[in-house]
């Protein structure tokens, strides 16, 4: 394993998709460092393997390696206290406790004095999320303003889920306008970046956005294109592309040639855990329109 020496190092280790692997290398490389002499690092690669058991949805013991950083930190001021109020944070808000808000708020603040604007970014965003409405659009474009004007590029490489987050903002207070526009920033940016499958998810969420303004026929070519281009491209099938075409043709009154995407849509989200988890709701809808259940008639989600 490379020698750990900073945060991108640190960093480097994650793979987002697989919490217990990345939290197996925090392990590894904690093993390299010396505890007396490279304290902070060492409470810094601790708040990354929290954020790790986080993610495994074990709270407490990711709150316990949290204090035990702190007790590290002490009363240093640097990137070690930045990273442990975001991953405090992200544990009570995921775990729904309180004091998230003002984790976000204290890792952002001392970004800001250090300079740190990769984190600085990555704490706006948190609190875009833990807050609503104005405030949150707010946060969001606080977010995007450090990214475009910040000179370094790990910083830059924030713009385009902050666009995507931003636009979402935009689209949930109904300003629709709006969101197109900032989506459009987003697809551009993946574009440029040769990242496709972001490019594909900015792609779905103009058409998405379509469907919302009302433009029922462009938002179903647009869907349609999307489901070809990522066959051709050899990309996995996606549910929410089948869910988007059924509620496009349900909308349109051709609900018999809705029904198959639906059911499509409904076996493939049907084995998506965070859709298991959070929204039951959306797949019991999905299992009704793809049995042609009338009842099924208003769009409870969003």
């Amino acid at each position: 394993m490379k020698t750990i020496a900073n945060s991108e190092d640190i960093d480097a280790l994650w793979d987002y998709m697989d919490p217990f692997g990345s939290e197996l290398r925090f392990d590894a490389a904690l093993s390299q460092l010396h505890l007396k002499s490279q304290s902070l690092l060492y409470a810094e690669l601790l708040t990354q393997k929290a954020r790790a058991i986080g993610l495994q949805q074990q709270y407490e013991r990711a709150i316990s390696l949290l204090d035990e950083a702190k007790q590290l930190i002490g009363d240093h001021y640097d990137i070690s206290l930045v990273r442990y109020y975001l991953e405090l944070g992200r544990v009570y808000n995921s775990s729904r406790q309180e004091g998230a808000y003002q984790c976000f708020h204290n890792s952002f603040s001392l970004a800001i004095e250090l300079k740190e604007d990769f984190y600085a970014i990555d704490a706006a965003h948190m609190l875009a999320i833990v807050t609503k409405h104005e405030e949150s659009l707010e946060w969001n474009l606080k977010a995007i303003e450090i990214a475009e004007e910040s000179i370094h590029p790990r910083a830059k490489n924030w713009l385009g889920s902050l666009y995507n987050n931003t636009a979402w903002t935009y689209f949930f207070s109904e300003n629709y306008d709006m969101a197109y526009t900032i989506f459009q920033k987003s697809k551009l940016w993946y574009a440029e970046k040769k990242l496709r499958n972001e490019e594909f998810i900015a792609e779905w969420s103009l058409a998405r956005t379509l469907r919302a303004q009302g433009h029922l026929q462009q938002a179903l070519l647009a869907q349609l294109s999307l489901l070809q281009q990522r066959q051709n491209e050899n990309f996995p099938e996606d549910g929410y592309i089948s869910e988007e075409i059924g509620e496009i043709l349900f909308l349109l009154g051709r609900e018999d040639e809705a029904r198959p995407h639906f059911f499509h849509a409904f076996t493939l989200l049907s084995n998506d855990v965070w859709i298991q988890q959070n929204e039951k709701d959306r797949l019991m809808r999905l299992e009704q329109l793809s049995n042609g259940n009338p009842n099924s008639q208003k769009e409870e989600y969003e």
